[in-house]
């Protein structure tokens, strides 16, 4: 959309390391932002991970090259979704997910909470697809098939300056290299099958459709307060929110708080069960 001078979020994880109290800093990855840059938000989640400057995260979706679009998540990428859940489960990122999208501007107020319940379903589908995806046998055989050692191919692990100079001066031999085949093709097409909504593993995680009036507080919590709290914005459908998955309509009933509609001491009876955050 312009010449941004920190356009990804590489650009800032380098820019972090040249401040003066760096640790202090860290990034917010967006996967609609790295999308309309035609970039792949795993990587870009990874390397912050990796970098320890994931600090937050903005989930939406977005199709590639486009103006930004904040669809509901998993909706116009759900592979790539996939592989993000995958990933933010498997590293055990315990940070806040953020839902930064809003529902079609055709939707009504009750389409606004389809949206919202769209979101954190496809979140929660998606992460038990992963948990499927790394039990399936195939799978993992396949993985270790292409992760064991190879002639002719130097092993791959976390960066040193003596290993990097030893790959500057690796000969590389192709034919040798070539000789084993990487089987993705049938790894994608089993990621493919079980990572869509009709996948054929995974999917045992089956979100309450009550209304919300109904038990699940949660659902009730960022359905309903998200809606009240933002009469103001709704012309323009704005439902922004964030939760923990881990706490995701685990709290019993009898313990939980109740929500009919908004006011501020349901807002703070909320903020204090430390189950959820929302954020205006």
């Amino acid at each position: 959309r312009g010449d941004t001078y920190f356009p990804t979020t590489g650009a800032y994880l380098g820019f972090i390391n040249s401040l003066a109290h760096a640790d202090m800093v860290g990034v917010n990855p967006e996967v609609a932002h790295e999308h309309m840059a035609g970039l792949n938000i795993t990587h870009a989640v990874a390397q912050a991970w990796e970098a320890g400057k994931l600090f937050h995260i903005d989930l939406n979706d977005q199709v590639i090259g486009r103006y930004d679009q904040d669809f509901r998540f998993a909706s116009a990428n759900p592979k790539a979704a996939f592989f993000l859940v995958k990933f933010l489960e498997d590293v055990g990122y315990d940070n806040p997910r953020h839902f930064d999208a809003h529902a079609y501007r055709t939707e009504d107020n009750e389409g606004v909470k389809d949206f919202a319940r769209g979101c954190m379903r496809n979140y929660l589908v998606l992460k038990d697809k992963a948990l499927c995806w790394n039990a399936d046998a195939e799978i993992q055989e396949i993985l270790t098939e292409i992760s064991s050692a190879r002639p002719g191919v130097p092993t791959v692990e976390k960066f040193r300056e003596s290993h990097a100079k030893e790959l500057l001066g690796y000969r590389f031999d192709r034919e040798q290299i070539g000789m084993r085949r990487l089987p993705y093709e049938r790894l994608d097409q089993l990621t493919m099958d079980g990572s869509t909504p009709a996948g054929s593993y995974g999917n045992t995680y089956n979100p309450s459709e009550a209304p919300l009036n109904q038990p699940c507080w949660f659902c009730q919590a960022h359905a309903l307060l998200r809606t009240n709290c933002l009469l103001p914005l709704m012309w323009e459908k704005c439902t922004e929110f964030t939760w923990r998955a881990d706490t995701l309509c685990s709290a019993p009933a009898s313990s939980s708080p109740t929500f009919s509609g908004f006011s501020p001491s349901a807002s703070t009876s909320l903020a204090k069960s430390e189950q959820a955050e929302t954020i205006s």
